[in-house]
């Protein structure tokens, strides 16, 4: 367990372990609270072959699950704004 600033106990998830044994070979750590680099990245995996061996969908599911509700929102506007760029 992890907190966070507000003493909140939250699981702390690696997601690069994650991402990597879902089969992904190319991931790129980036600041969530920073939009802009994270649709940079976004846009830059996107033109690479076989990044994300899944849907957006499974993506929406995993926000919605694992993420507190307050930051459920801005990830989803950028997977939204991500998966369009």
């Amino acid at each position: 367990m992890a907190q966070t600033m507000l003493g909140e106990n939250v699981l702390h998830l690696d997601i690069e372990s994650i991402m990597r044994g879902l089969g992904v070979s190319e991931c790129v750590k980036v600041r969530a609270f920073n939009l802009k680099t994270v649709l940079g990245a976004l846009r830059e995996m996107k033109y690479k072959s076989g990044v994300l061996p899944f849907g957006t969908d499974v993506l929406e599911i995993a926000v919605k699950k694992f993420l507190p509700s307050r930051m459920q929102e801005i990830n989803l506007k950028a997977l939204a704004l991500g998966s369009v760029a």
